[in-house]
């Protein structure tokens, strides 16, 4: 019985579906990793992107701040001069002294 199941003819056959189980295994964890690598890439630049967009909405509400109160604190400011933003006794004002956020 063993014998008839394991013939000459079918030795060859084994090896080949070998071979093409071990292509589709490479390939399923060829795309397996780089799955992981975008999930990782998407995964660290999500808090950047985030921290940024805060950052912007502060500075244009710094902004809108400074024109409600009729741009009185930078009425005297050049146009040449590097400025930030800084908040100092509870209102927006522009500096010459570079700001740092999140070192």
């Amino acid at each position: 019985m063993i014998r008839k199941i394991f013939n000459k003819k079918d030795k060859g056959i084994t090896i080949i579906e070998i071979l093409i189980s071990v292509a589709i295994m490479v390939s399923f964890m060829g795309a397996l990793y780089l799955a992981l690598v975008l999930y990782m890439r998407i995964a660290t630049a999500g808090p950047m992107y985030t921290s940024a967009v805060f950052l912007a909405d502060e500075g244009m509400e710094a902004v809108r701040a400074m024109r409600n109160e009729n741009w009185t604190n930078i009425r005297d400011l050049g146009t040449t001069t590097p400025y930030w933003l800084i908040f100092d006794d509870n209102v927006w004002r522009a500096t010459t002294t570079e700001q740092t956020i999140d070192d």
